[in-house]
């Protein structure tokens, strides 16, 4: 175990003792402090690239460009229906123990087509790499010409001073979990106006339905008053028919008897049956219509009636 905020009566505090505090409260990656000019990029000319003054965290290496300093950094120009990409990073190196971090471009190859991002090294600087390399911008050249500059690198925004006490985590806990409660609560009523508008929506459905049903049955109700009317009908056109076939059987019966009287009256009306020109109808003579009944008794009335009339002259 190795003290490091202490005094041991050596020079005994290491940069590795810095950078490994660092990682463990900024973070295990690159990242750019929230101070200064925040390494801002500006294209003086077409080959001339400015990085102002900022801070950086390379894994708990902390470098920067000192407030009011600046770095150029040369641009190789561009060739003419060709595209590059060129990278401008922060470079770690330790040689022999020494060790440095400067900034430097990362030249790409040109190409036809879509330029690729050109490769780089990296490794872990607490585990004792010679070379990491940080990328902070990335430079398109279309032709001759410097197209867009984005830059690739995080700003770290969270401080120490974010740090809260106890009470003050309790606060931020109980606003969190009432928020969150808010929410489902929200969501449970929603979820709870949907079903009552769904079961709604089933009753009118289902009263619809029992409605139709009622309809339904109150339609064949008078479909069977309909049949039982057509029945009561026809029984009573059947009756009629059969009456008149009774009354002219009758009309025939009496007809046939007028041909059965005694031989004073037998020539005589033999006369009265050619002045009627009555056509006598056989015993099982029937109609089933009741323009059948009609065809039979409109000429057998005229002619009886005719007939009489001739008879009552002819006395």
């Amino acid at each position: 175990m190795k003290i490091v905020t202490g005094k041991t009566g050596v020079n005994h505090v290491m940069a590795d003792d810095d950078r490994a505090l660092n990682l463990g409260i900024i973070g295990k990656d690159n990242y750019v402090l929230p101070v200064g000019d925040m390494f801002k990029l500006t294209m003086v000319d077409v080959n001339t690239a400015r990085v102002s003054c900022g801070d950086l965290v390379m894994k708990g290496c902390h470098a920067r460009i000192p407030a009011g300093d600046y770095d150029d950094l040369m641009i190789d120009s561009g060739s003419q229906g060709y595209n590059r990409k060129d990278l401008i990073v922060a470079k770690y190196k330790k040689d022999t123990g020494i060790e440095n971090v400067t900034l430097e471009v990362i030249k790409g190859t040109p190409s036809a087509g879509t330029a690729e991002t050109p490769e780089y090294p990296t490794g872990s600087i607490y585990w004792g790499a010679a070379e990491d390399t940080f990328p902070l911008y990335e430079i398109n050249i279309n032709g001759i010409n410097i197209g867009t500059v984005k830059p690739l690198f995080e700003i770290l925004y969270s401080r120490l001073s974010s740090v809260y006490t106890k009470a003050e985590t309790d606060d931020h806990i109980k606003n969190a979990v009432d928020k969150e409660t808010q929410a489902r609560t929200s969501a449970i009523d929603g979820v709870k106006s949907d079903i009552s508008l769904l079961s709604k929506k089933d009753t009118e459905l289902s009263q619809g339905i029992d409605d139709n049903k009622n309809k339904l049955n109150a339609v064949n109700e008078d479909i069977e008053s309909v049949k039982a009317s057509v029945k009561n009908l026809s029984d009573k056109h059947t009756n009629d028919i059969n009456n008149v076939n009774e009354s002219i059987n009758t009309v025939v019966a009496d007809v046939l008897k007028l041909q059965n009287v005694d031989n004073k009256y037998s020539a005589e009306f033999t006369n009265i049956a050619g002045v009627m020109s009555l056509p006598l109808l056989p015993d099982e003579t029937k109609v089933s219509t009741i323009a059948d009944v009609r065809k039979v008794l409109d000429p057998l009335v005229a002619s009886l009636h005719d007939g009489f009339i001739n008879l009552a002259k002819s006395r």
